[in-house]
Protein backbone atom coordinates (compact mmCIF):
# COMPACT_ATOMS: atom_id res chain seq x y z
CA UNK A 1 0.00 0.00 0.00
CA UNK A 2 2.74 2.41 1.09
CA UNK A 3 4.47 1.89 -2.56
CA UNK A 4 1.35 2.49 -4.21
CA UNK A 5 0.79 5.68 -2.45
CA UNK A 6 4.45 6.73 -3.09
CA UNK A 7 4.17 6.13 -7.16
CA UNK A 8 0.94 8.24 -6.85
CA UNK A 9 2.98 10.72 -5.12
CA UNK A 10 5.55 10.40 -7.91
CA UNK A 11 2.95 10.74 -10.46
CA UNK A 12 1.57 13.71 -8.81
CA UNK A 13 4.68 15.31 -8.95
CA UNK A 14 6.04 15.00 -12.26
CA UNK A 15 2.57 15.60 -13.42
CA UNK A 16 2.68 18.92 -11.98
CA UNK A 17 6.27 19.49 -13.20
CA UNK A 18 5.12 18.77 -16.83
CA UNK A 19 2.75 21.80 -16.45
CA UNK A 20 4.78 24.40 -14.55
CA UNK A 21 7.70 24.09 -17.30
CA UNK A 22 5.70 24.63 -20.08
CA UNK A 23 4.23 27.75 -18.05
CA UNK A 24 7.65 29.10 -17.49
CA UNK A 25 8.75 28.55 -20.97
CA UNK A 26 6.12 31.02 -22.38
CA UNK A 27 7.12 33.96 -20.38
CA UNK A 28 6.97 37.32 -22.34
CA UNK A 29 10.46 38.19 -23.42
CA UNK A 30 11.48 41.28 -25.61
CA UNK A 31 11.84 40.70 -29.43
CA UNK A 32 12.97 42.98 -31.71
CA UNK A 33 11.30 42.58 -35.88
CA UNK A 34 9.95 39.69 -34.85
CA UNK A 35 12.70 37.62 -33.31
CA UNK A 36 13.55 37.21 -29.72
CA UNK A 37 16.07 40.30 -29.01
CA UNK A 38 19.66 38.68 -27.97
CA UNK A 39 21.73 41.83 -27.85
CA UNK A 40 22.12 45.75 -26.18
CA UNK A 41 19.04 47.99 -27.26
CA UNK A 42 18.37 51.56 -26.01
CA UNK A 43 14.89 52.23 -27.14
CA UNK A 44 14.28 55.99 -27.25
CA UNK A 45 10.72 57.88 -26.72
CA UNK A 46 9.61 61.40 -25.91
CA UNK A 47 6.33 62.95 -25.21
CA UNK A 48 4.34 64.28 -21.79
CA UNK A 49 4.72 64.10 -18.13
CA UNK A 50 1.68 65.42 -16.56
CA UNK A 51 1.74 65.03 -12.74
CA UNK A 52 -0.42 66.58 -10.35
CA UNK A 53 0.13 67.33 -6.74
CA UNK A 54 -3.98 67.67 -5.36
CA UNK A 55 -6.47 68.24 -7.45
CA UNK A 56 -6.79 70.61 -9.92
CA UNK A 57 -2.97 71.95 -9.44
CA UNK A 58 -0.97 70.25 -11.88
CA UNK A 59 2.13 70.69 -14.06
CA UNK A 60 2.37 69.28 -17.60
CA UNK A 61 6.05 68.82 -19.11
CA UNK A 62 7.81 67.46 -22.26
CA UNK A 63 10.00 64.75 -21.47
CA UNK A 64 12.89 62.74 -23.30
CA UNK A 65 13.17 58.21 -21.87
CA UNK A 66 15.66 56.18 -22.54
CA UNK A 67 15.10 52.52 -21.73
CA UNK A 68 17.43 49.98 -22.45
CA UNK A 69 17.34 45.80 -22.67
CA UNK A 70 19.90 42.84 -23.76
CA UNK A 71 16.30 40.88 -24.40
CA UNK A 72 14.54 38.13 -22.09
CA UNK A 73 11.97 39.62 -19.70
CA UNK A 74 13.57 42.90 -18.24
CA UNK A 75 15.02 46.52 -19.62
CA UNK A 76 15.74 49.36 -17.50
CA UNK A 77 14.63 52.96 -18.13
CA UNK A 78 18.58 55.01 -17.69
CA UNK A 79 17.37 58.48 -18.96
CA UNK A 80 14.41 60.66 -17.99
CA UNK A 81 15.36 63.88 -18.68
CA UNK A 82 12.62 67.10 -18.52
CA UNK A 83 12.44 69.34 -20.97
CA UNK A 84 10.51 72.03 -20.33
CA UNK A 85 7.24 72.65 -17.99
CA UNK A 86 5.18 75.39 -20.87
CA UNK A 87 1.74 74.86 -18.40
CA UNK A 88 0.80 74.78 -14.57
CA UNK A 89 -2.66 74.65 -13.34
CA UNK A 90 -3.78 76.12 -9.89
CA UNK A 91 -1.16 76.29 -7.39
CA UNK A 92 1.64 75.29 -9.90
CA UNK A 93 0.08 77.89 -12.71
CA UNK A 94 2.96 80.64 -11.37
CA UNK A 95 5.49 77.80 -10.97
CA UNK A 96 8.68 77.60 -13.39
CA UNK A 97 10.59 74.36 -13.08
CA UNK A 98 14.32 75.22 -12.02
CA UNK A 99 15.72 71.54 -11.27
CA UNK A 100 14.69 68.54 -12.41
CA UNK A 101 16.29 65.23 -10.84
CA UNK A 102 15.32 61.59 -11.72
CA UNK A 103 16.35 59.56 -8.54
CA UNK A 104 17.97 56.18 -8.21
CA UNK A 105 18.30 55.62 -12.23
CA UNK A 106 18.12 53.25 -13.80
CA UNK A 107 14.39 52.05 -12.63
CA UNK A 108 14.06 48.36 -13.23
CA UNK A 109 11.56 47.28 -15.58
CA UNK A 110 9.31 43.95 -15.48
CA UNK A 111 7.82 42.19 -19.16
CA UNK A 112 4.55 41.18 -18.15
CA UNK A 113 2.30 39.54 -20.61
CA UNK A 114 0.71 42.60 -22.31
CA UNK A 115 2.22 45.21 -20.58
CA UNK A 116 5.37 46.79 -18.57
CA UNK A 117 6.08 46.93 -15.15
CA UNK A 118 8.39 49.88 -13.95
CA UNK A 119 9.66 49.99 -10.35
CA UNK A 120 11.09 52.79 -8.01
CA UNK A 121 10.18 55.56 -10.00
CA UNK A 122 11.66 58.24 -8.54
CA UNK A 123 11.59 62.59 -9.12
CA UNK A 124 13.10 65.02 -7.45
CA UNK A 125 12.03 69.04 -9.12
CA UNK A 126 12.37 72.08 -7.71
CA UNK A 127 10.35 75.50 -8.84
CA UNK A 128 10.50 78.76 -8.53
CA UNK A 129 7.96 81.75 -8.49
CA UNK A 130 5.05 79.58 -6.39
CA UNK A 131 4.78 78.15 -3.39
CA UNK A 132 5.70 75.29 -3.82
CA UNK A 133 9.55 74.94 -3.46
CA UNK A 134 10.14 70.98 -3.99
CA UNK A 135 8.33 68.07 -4.76
CA UNK A 136 10.60 64.74 -4.08
CA UNK A 137 8.30 61.73 -4.85
CA UNK A 138 8.45 58.05 -5.33
CA UNK A 139 5.86 55.74 -6.99
CA UNK A 140 6.58 52.79 -5.96
CA UNK A 141 5.54 50.92 -9.21
CA UNK A 142 3.52 51.69 -11.99
CA UNK A 143 2.08 49.57 -15.15
CA UNK A 144 2.64 50.30 -18.60
CA UNK A 145 0.30 50.23 -21.23
CA UNK A 146 1.92 49.33 -24.81
CA UNK A 147 -0.06 50.92 -27.69
CA UNK A 148 0.39 47.77 -29.36
CA UNK A 149 2.95 44.91 -27.55
CA UNK A 150 3.51 43.21 -30.76
CA UNK A 151 4.80 46.31 -32.26
CA UNK A 152 5.74 49.09 -30.40
CA UNK A 153 5.04 52.76 -31.38
CA UNK A 154 3.79 53.93 -27.99
CA UNK A 155 3.46 53.47 -24.10
CA UNK A 156 0.91 55.20 -21.44
CA UNK A 157 1.59 55.10 -17.39
CA UNK A 158 -0.22 56.32 -14.83
CA UNK A 159 1.38 56.11 -11.17
CA UNK A 160 -0.51 57.45 -7.46
CA UNK A 161 1.18 57.55 -4.44
CA UNK A 162 -0.09 59.52 -1.14
CA UNK A 163 -2.11 61.76 -3.06
CA UNK A 164 0.62 62.84 -5.86
CA UNK A 165 -0.26 61.01 -9.39
CA UNK A 166 1.37 61.48 -12.87
CA UNK A 167 0.41 60.40 -16.03
CA UNK A 168 3.30 59.86 -18.76
CA UNK A 169 1.98 59.66 -22.75
CA UNK A 170 5.54 58.87 -24.69
CA UNK A 171 6.53 57.80 -28.15
CA UNK A 172 8.96 56.08 -29.65
CA UNK A 173 11.53 57.62 -32.08
CA UNK A 174 10.67 57.29 -35.23
CA UNK A 175 14.21 54.67 -35.96
CA UNK A 176 12.76 52.74 -32.57
CA UNK A 177 8.85 52.65 -33.81
CA UNK A 178 7.06 49.40 -34.53
CA UNK A 179 10.15 47.44 -34.31
CA UNK A 180 10.33 45.80 -30.75
CA UNK A 181 7.81 44.21 -29.22
CA UNK A 182 6.98 41.72 -26.26
CA UNK A 183 5.72 38.27 -26.82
Amino acid sequence: MRSTMRMLLIGAIASIGMLVVPALASASVWQKEGSELSEFAEINMSGLDIFEVSEKNAMICEVNVTMTTEGGESALVTGYETEACPEGTGTLAECHLSGDEPEGLPWEVHVNENDLTITGLHTKRTFTGCTTTTLDKTIGSVTVRLEAPSLISGMEFIGEEGGYSIFDSLTLAEEDSEIYAIG
